[in-house]
């Protein structure tokens, strides 16, 4: 797909990221200054408990997240004009002792 249609969904943390992302219930964007974003979110299975919350830097076609408990990204790029290379990671950032 185009990368205007891929990151019309892709990038739209509030409305399109629980669409795709079985595991994330609602995103709603509490502050916004520039590029850099506040966030709040719940997960799907089961995660009980206040919102995670996360700081962002968001851009067209790219998107870091990161919380006390985990950081995600979120690429798109175009190849031509109907294919899009896509990329997404999610990592808790707590550890084990």
């Amino acid at each position: 797909a185009s990368f205007e249609r891929v990151w019309s969904i892709f990038g739209d943390l509030e409305h399109g990221v629980p669409r795709f992302d079985r595991y994330v219930r609602w995103i709603r964007i509490t502050a916004r200054d520039g590029e850099r974003l506040r966030l709040e979110s719940n997960g799907a299975l089961g995660r009980f408990g206040p919102p995670m919350r996360y700081e962002a830097i968001y851009r067209p076609g790219w998107c870091v997240m990161r919380s006390f408990e985990s950081e995600v990204g979120m690429a798109a790029t175009p190849i031509d004009a109907q294919t899009t290379r896509v990329a997404h990671f999610e990592q808790p950032v707590f550890a084990w002792s």
